[in-house]
This record gives structure tokens, sequence and C-alpha cells, in this order.
């Protein structure tokens, strides 16, 4: 089992990672792995790189501003095939009707304070939603169902 992570912040600092397994036991055992046959194992490979992945944002409001309202903020990804076609089972650019797991999620810090940085609460908006604060659990992402064959774009 590994799953990829891409991440985007609102500045446009990118990271990918690649996890072998889930975080925890739990998260091991909904999809059918033997913790104890990979707690031994480094759970993430942080030298993977997603080759080619592109991202852009635009931010509706000030940045590390609270004392304003603001609209959000959005971001655009590209990843190619290729980056994604080691974690497929089978066809990459995928063919119509295979579904693929996926989560999104935001993290939110309300009330940044750089002396309680540990211990400022934390908001979370994900898709699907989860109903618990891990998303390390492949088995509660939601699906992607690609509805047509999909074109190796250049």
């Amino acid at each position: 089992m590994n799953y990829a992570e891409i991440h985007v912040n609102p500045i446009n600092n990118k990271g990918d990672l690649v996890l072998r397994h889930p975080y925890g036991k739990e998260g091991c055992e909904e999809i059918g792995i033997n913790f104890a046959s990979v707690s031994n194992i480094p759970s993430a490979d942080w030298f993977w790189d997603a080759e080619g992945f592109q991202s852009a944002v635009q931010i509706q409001g000030t940045l590390n501003h609270s004392e304003d309202s603001d609209q959000g903020w959005t971001v655009e990804m590209a990843v190619p095939w290729s980056a994604l076609k080691p974690f497929s089972k089978g066809d990459c650019p995928p063919k119509a009707g295979q579904k693929w797991r996926l989560h999104a999620g935001v993290v939110y810090k309300p009330e940044f304070n750089p002396e309680k940085r540990r211990k400022s609460k934390h908001v979370y908006w994900t898709w699907p939603a989860l109903g618990i604060i891990d998303c390390h659990r492949p088995a509660r992402w939601g699906f992607l169902v690609f509805d047509e064959d999909v074109k190796d774009v250049k």
C-alpha cells in the first residue's frame, strides 16, 4: 500500500510525499494491513517528488491579518499522470468507470500564537467528512470516479 500526499498553502509553498502505510493501527486495520508487520517500517518517504506538479493560488483577502474579514483563498493544481502512475492499480490515465480514492482537506489555525504553537486549536474542513480527525484513513476517503476516458494532455 502506497499513497501520495500533495500539499499547497496560501503562499503557494508546495510539498509532496509518499506514505507507505497509514500512521496508526486503526488506519491499517481498516484496509486489512497488520500494523505489527509495518510498524517498524518508516511510514513516510519525504524524498518522493511528484515530478511536473504545478500549482497557483489566489488569496481573496489579506494573509495572516486576523483583524479583517477575508473571502478565502483558492488553489489550482495540475499533477501529471506520470507522477500518479505508481499509485494506480492499472491504467494511468484512468479509463471510464475506474475509481480512485481521494481525500481533500484544509487545516486552519484561527488563533495563531507563536508561543503556544503546539497548543493552538486547528479547524479542519475535509471532503469527504471522515468523522474523525485523522486524514490517514484511506478506507474513509471518497471515490473519484472517471466518467470518460481521460486524454493524456501535453
